[in-house]
């Protein structure tokens, strides 16, 4: 009988097939690390086996992650170096803007990744173990360049929050600025209630992400790679987009509608289905109050210490005007004499806010509306008071109001009048608490459980490695042109003939100045490039000349393309080998070390000026020649500002590379103008009241940027005041394209000029 159970029981582990995988875990907060525990627990439940590769951003929170994973490995920084991540805006989230949070995250996240390169041992190490597929904390590029070069595969990505970013960019799945906001940037209203400031605020930022900011950090991080590999190495968001699938902690019900693709799954709520009975202190609370309790929670990243004492002073002078309500706050601070004539609110390090928000006796939850606390209220049904701290906070609030699930104060405004006045309207609305319990209800009754979700998804995509090629989009193939412009109907734009493909060969010349440092640039080569087949004396020859400079997109090297109208009367068909034959007969090249208190730009000492970038490096440049140029750094020089007295100045919000892009302008040198520059380089000749630069940038536009429409150039033209421009391009649009503006309403964001100009062509038409 034992053999036949022994038997029995190998037969059906013949059936179960057990995987081994690795997640690659970037970690903010406790509540991040929580939400990827409950993924590993899902997984080693069902008898698979689960390590981790822990990217800790924020030392100053600890990680404890689940029993359940077998191996810890840990990416560390080399020793004496600080993340980031720790200047980030979480300890004054009372005060100030916030607005380069997303710039610190991702240099945090390429200053872990150049260390996990580092890494060889580590990387080594995680090769041997030959892992089945592989999980990716999709806030960055990195642990694909990983995944791929210890060959792990299929690839999963997933987060803590909703959809970020970075997942239509890799998918190039549609994502309407309009009204699919940035998770990190919302407005923190609905996409109805935006004004027409935040729709312009939210078109620039979102056009910055995808076309300056996201492409940079690929760039940056395949460059990475390809200096320890190879210039082969794949780039890292080609990488990216064969993900096979993701997983989001959103619940489709409670988030913001938006386009998603096949490969999007949510599973929201994966953390909160498990209920625990009460500690005797917290039900005595709940049974005392006359009217019910209300919970109070900023979330396991923002100290209590951090928030103001009169913030804490308002909060608890409005709480002793609900006499019939108890208040649990959950206060980490060892500070509690603010709570001693405060009867009704008991402060505590540690609440079980799940299971308080699911006792039934919770009449209204104050949250900062992290991811997690907003699930849990939705599944529970607890209408809100949203108090936003930073980054996708503002998007779970903007759904609180949008669903009518409750109310949100602004964390800059935080009087006690504004609390009462929302706690009021929370507690004697019944609209909020029925919303919320219907919420609740459609979240619990769904076809599938979160957990099902993920194993099911997980399972099948392993057992079936290709199901992610099926799901993936045509977008992630298609050109730029073509996904943006002309779909399927530019034909005559299609250069698909086979013999052309044959014939066009590329000759690269190298011109660059071995330093990689803080540099200005210019290389001046000119020559001749011929090409033959078999024949010596039948060949096409073409004289031809370039400039390359700091800025050459083509990363300092430069195509020069044979078409087939060229070779076609000189060469025979079909094509079969090439030979190639190239000279240079002028080269003329300049370099300005900037980085060099005596370079060439310099007069004399007196004239040298030390400038500070945002990522801590200092440029010595010219101080007459910025005065002549920028009448910022004419007043900065010449006034008694704060600069002036310490002798320090800064660029301000711009970093090395925009900055040398905007000096390279300055100082003549010639530079390429390109879709993803001439945004910033308007912005700083805007804000340095640089005119040299502004009138560089409407010489391009004039004569045409690659991937800058026309209608586009009237939008930088109306923004900039360059009324030139805009006469231009307001002609070289098409009258179908000005209707279109009108009547989606685009022409009202336009200055009066651009709006007289649109309608009077199209009057005229």
């Amino acid at each position: 009988m034992v053999l036949l159970n022994t038997h029995i029981f190998l037969l059906l582990c013949s059936f179960c097939q057990a995987y081994k995988f690795l997640f690659y875990q970037i970690s903010f907060s406790p509540s991040h690390v929580r939400f990827v525990n409950s993924l590993v627990d899902v997984l080693v439940e069902d008898g698979h086996t689960v390590d981790i590769l822990n990217v800790n951003i924020n030392p100053n929170k600890k990680c404890e992650f689940s029993r359940n994973v077998r191996r810890v490995f840990e990416v560390r920084l080399a020793e004496g170096e600080t993340s980031h991540f720790l200047k980030m805006a979480h300890d004054s989230s009372f005060e100030g803007d916030q607005t380069h949070d997303i710039e610190r995250l991702s240099k945090t996240n390429n200053q872990f990744c150049k260390a996990l390169l580092n890494d060889s041992e580590l990387i080594a190490t995680l090769k041997f173990q030959n892992y089945d597929s592989g999980f990716v904390s999709l806030y960055t590029f990195c642990p694909f360049g990983l995944f791929h070069l210890i060959d792990v595969k299929p690839t999963f990505g997933y987060t803590s929050v909703t959809i970020p970013s970075i997942v239509p960019f890799i998918w190039r799945t549609p994502a309407p600025p309009s009204y699919v906001f940035n998770a990190v940037r919302s407005p923190g209203v609905p996409a109805t209630d935006t004004t027409l400031y935040q729709r312009l605020q939210i078109f620039l930022y979102q056009t910055w992400l995808d076309h300056v900011h996201l492409p940079k950090v690929v760039s940056d991080q395949t460059e990475m790679f390809r200096g320890k590999q190879g210039a082969d190495f794949p780039s890292l968001d080609s990488l990216a987009s064969q993900m096979a699938m993701y997983f989001v902690n959103s619940d489709n019900v409670a988030d913001h509608a938006r386009p998603i693709t096949h490969k999007i799954s949510y599973i929201g709520g994966i953390q909160a289905s498990t209920v625990h009975q009460l500690e005797k202190k917290f039900s005595d609370i709940l049974s005392s109050a006359a009217k019910g309790t209300v919970l109070f929670s900023f979330g396991s990243l923002t100290k209590t210490s951090s928030v103001p004492k009169n913030v804490i002073r308002n909060f608890l002078n409005a709480f002793s005007r609900f006499p019939d309500y108890k208040f649990i706050w959950k206060y980490d601070d060892d500070e509690v004499d603010f709570f001693k004539n405060h009867s009704n609110v008991f402060p505590s390090k540690w609440v079980p806010q799940n299971d308080l928000l699911h006792s039934g006796k919770i009449a209204a939850f104050i949250t900062h509306a992290g991811q997690n606390s907003y699930i849990e209220a939705c599944h529970a049904g607890v209408p809100m008071i949203a108090v936003p701290l930073f980054l996708d906070q503002h998007h779970n609030a903007a759904a609180v109001l949008s669903k009518n699930l409750g109310v949100k104060l602004d964390r800059l405004a935080l009087t006690e009048e504004a609390i009462i006045d929302t706690l009021e309207e929370v507690l004697n609305n019944p609209k909020y608490t029925q919303n919320a319990k219907e919420m609740s209800k459609a979240i619990r009754t769904r076809p599938f459980s979160p957990k099902e979700v993920f194993l099911k998804n997980v399972k099948y995509t392993v057992e079936n490695p290709k199901v992610g090629d099926h799901f993936q989009l045509p977008s992630v193939h298609l050109p730029l042109w073509q996904l943006r412009i002309c779909g399927d109907g530019c034909p005559l734009l299609d250069a698909s003939n086979d013999d052309q493909k044959k014939v066009v060969r590329n000759i690269r010349f190298v011109c660059a100045p071995e330093n990689e440092g803080m540099i200005l640039w210019k290389c001046v080569a000119k020559g001749n490039i011929s090409i033959w087949q078999n024949d010596p004396n039948k060949r096409v020859s073409r004289f031809w000349a370039h400039s390359f400079y700091t800025f050459d997109t083509s990363k300092r090297m430069k195509r020069f393309k044979f078409t087939l109208g060229e070779i076609r009367n000189v060469l025979k068909f079909p094509i079969t080998a090439l030979n190639l034959e190239a000279n240079i007969s002028h080269l003329e090249v300049t370099v300005i070390d900037i980085s060099n208190e005596k370079n060439q730009l310099i007069r004399d000492p007196s004239d040298a000026v030390a400038i500070r970038v945002e990522d801590e490096k200092v440029l010595w440049l010219s101080k007459s020649v910025l005065s002549l140029e920028s009448e910022y750094f004419r007043a900065m020089f010449n006034s008694d500002f704060n600069e002036k007295i310490t002798g320090s100045y800064s660029t301000r919000d711009f970093d090395s590379t925009e900055f040398l892009h905007f000096l390279s302008i300055v100082h003549d040198l010639d530079t390429e103008i390109t879709k993803s520059s001439v945004q910033f380089l308007l912005l700083m000749g805007d804000f340095y009241g640089c005119r040299k630069v502004i009138a560089r940038c409407e010489e391009a536009l004039k004569n045409g940027i690659d991937g800058v429409s026309s209608t586009n150039a009237i939008k930088l033209a109306s923004r900039y005041g360059l009324f030139s421009l805009l006469v231009e391009a307001v002609k070289a649009t098409s009258v179908e394209q000005l209707k279109i503006i009108v009547k989606k309403h685009e022409h009202v964001n336009l200055c009066t000029a651009a709006r007289e100009l649109i309608l009077e062509r199209l009057s005229c038409a």
